[in-house]
């Protein structure tokens, strides 16, 4: 997939491939940050994102 969006960009840049992903997955360490909410969360969309879909 992301082989492909490079492509439709326009850039010529190096991805792994699926096959090398795997295998580094078990050796590889991702923390994703997480911060609570103290308050509600507000959401914004924009109108015009709405109404051509």
């Amino acid at each position: 997939m992301v082989a492909s969006l490079l492509k439709m960009a326009d850039l010529n840049w190096a991805v792994a491939d699926y096959t090398t992903l795997c295998r580094r997955q078990k050796t590889l360490g991702v923390q994703i940050p997480y911060r609570c909410a103290v308050g509600p969360l507000n959401l914004l969309v924009p109108s015009l994102d709405i109404a051509t879909r």
